[in-house]
């Protein structure tokens, strides 16, 4: 029987890996984050695009799993839809053309990384109203105001993984599918 020491790699389970996309996701995000901050003070964002294909990347291998419960898939697909929405705010900061104060687009994904992690319906309403004010800033250009929907898509991103109520009798509906 082979022995564990501290040297040998030990296989994670499908829920620690899930786990793991979820944090890699969130450090993505963060990445992004001060991006925005690092934009506010005059300098060009790198952008984080290693962090976005880990997320990818595993994302996809999770999804194959034959250990992927429904409700694992609407984990997972909701990781997805908060990556993919990171991504496009991150682009929008990144190219020529933007107007505006990043930092308060930062403190909006911020807020919204943390309803994503937290679940919470109350900091969605919250982040809901930031963003609203946000988006009524007259010195936005087009790329702020479309990054502004996309924080609020962050922080709406976490409903993929909850299951839909279906009614008695009606059709079943995958987790991460419904909304």
């Amino acid at each position: 029987m082979p022995m564990h020491h501290e040297g040998m790699i030990t296989e994670t389970t499908f829920q620690e890996q899930a786990e793991a996309l979820e944090q890699d996701a969130l450090r993505f995000g963060r990445a992004v984050v001060a991006a925005l901050n690092a934009a506010a003070a005059g300098e060009r964002p790198e952008c984080a695009v290693f962090e976005h294909a880990r997320v990818r990347h595993a994302a996809a291998a999770l999804l194959r799993s034959p250990r992927a419960t429904p409700g694992d898939i609407g984990r997972i697909r909701a990781v997805q839809e908060a990556a993919l929405h990171i991504r496009h705010i991150e682009r929008a900061v990144a190219a020529d053309g933007w107007r505006g104060d990043p930092r308060r687009l930062a403190a909006g994904l911020a807020l919204a990384l943390d309803v994503f992690v937290r679940r919470d319906i109350s900091g969605l309403r919250v982040l809901g109203r930031m963003i609203d004010v946000i988006l009524e800033d007259p010195a936005l250009g087009a790329r702020a105001r479309c990054a502004g929907l996309h924080v609020l898509a962050v922080g709406e991103a976490w409903r993929m993984a909850i299951p839909p109520v279906s009614p008695e009798g009606g059709p079943r509906i995958p987790a991460g599918v419904a909304s």
